[in-house]
């Protein structure tokens, strides 16, 4: 069997990854197609070695109508790259791209989203994949829409993959919970500007003063120097940024997949990305997944000092309460195929 997965961004490599080694160990066989964003590509031959990596595309440049036209120009070039290829099945996160030349091709699709509020992306594809699935706290429904428990992040934060070390943390200085990880998105957050009186700004000064330290994931980092005084900056790649995550004290974050990542690993956060998603709404009402855009130096004191293990908390939430996405990948990778009436090699 012959798949092709579809590679958009970082965070697609690590919810794909574990399933690809499972499914590589059943006899499947696996082609990558990667969008050639920043250093997607060398991150993917560095995480998945001996298989194939074929680009497809280049990055979209911002704007609506340039999104448009990179999707259409890209659905081109994907289409002509898969048809000299006898593929049994495709799977994207989002649909985009993949999922309308898989059906030009008259091939199935397996798509996974937990952000149909990003209206445009989902409405391109809806209709052109296969099947969908979402977690099960997204409210929408549908004949190609199948639910799972839990998080797409789990597929690489489950405790039967990811076990935290402290190798890491003397990289930087840093003592287990000491510590306040910040992560900022650079077209996000509008609180996070980069004026001298901006929210982050501001923040990272309040803490430093207060005696914490504070490691920064800093997406553009040509603003780098502006926080070097106060902060320590990462400088990609970084060896083990998730147990960086884990041994934080708090978080402040105003991407949504690393604000995610932390309440799963146990550090409570701060989320000020102000976007409203359903995916959400479990880490919100456990109480580690804290909305906020204001006193931001305040609420990441009061939150690092509290005295609670969320550590426990999540790691049984997560055994007890959560779907194994990679199995979940693999399982459904498996049904669909079987449905097709397609024999395992």
């Amino acid at each position: 069997m012959r798949l092709v997965f579809d590679i958009h961004h970082p965070a697609d490599i690590n919810f794909f990854k574990n399933a690809i080694n499972e499914l590589l160990s059943r006899n499947f066989e696996v082609i990558i197609t990667a969008l050639p964003r920043g250093p997607l590509v060398e991150i993917l031959k560095n995480e998945l070695p001996n298989l194939d990596i074929l680009v497809v595309g280049k990055e979209s440049k911002k704007g609506l109508l340039n999104k448009v036209n990179y999707t259409v120009k890209r659905i081109i070039e994907l289409y002509n790259v898969l048809k000299k290829i006898d593929f049994n099945l495709s799977l994207g996160f989002g649909g985009e791209g993949i999922s309308h030349a898989s059906f030009l091709l008259g091939k199935p699709s397996l798509v996974f989203e937990d952000d149909p509020e990003y209206t445009l992306s989902y409405l391109s594809y809806k209709f052109f994949a296969t099947r969908i699935l979402m977690n099960n706290s997204i409210s929408i429904t549908g004949r190609k829409i199948q639910k799972y428990n839990g998080f797409k992040e789990i597929a690489y934060l489950h405790p039967d993959y990811f076990i935290p070390s402290t190798k890491v943390l003397s990289q930087y200085q840093v003592e287990p919970f000491k510590y306040i990880f910040v992560r900022e998105v650079d077209n996000v957050s509008l609180n996070y500007n980069h004026l001298e009186d901006a929210q982050l700004y501001r923040t990272c000064q309040k803490l430093k003063a207060q005696g914490y330290k504070i490691i920064l994931s800093l997406e553009n980092k040509s603003l780098m120097h502006k926080y070097i005084d106060s902060c320590l900056v990462l400088k990609e790649p970084v060896t083990d940024f998730y147990s960086l995550l884990y041994y934080a004290s708090a978080c402040i974050s105003s991407g949504d997949t690393v604000a995610r990542e932390a309440c799963l690993l146990g550090t409570p956060c701060l989320y000020t990305g102000g976007r409203v998603m359903a995916a959400n709404q479990p880490l919100i009402e456990l109480g580690i997944f804290n909305e906020c855009q204001e006193s931001l130096s305040e609420k990441a004191v009061e939150i690092a000092n509290k005295l609670y293990d969320w550590k426990s908390v999540m790691r049984s939430f997560i055994v007890n309460h959560c779907d194994d996405t990679t199995a979940i990948i693999v399982k459904n990778v498996e049904g669909m195929l079987n449905i097709l009436g397609c024999d395992k090699v």
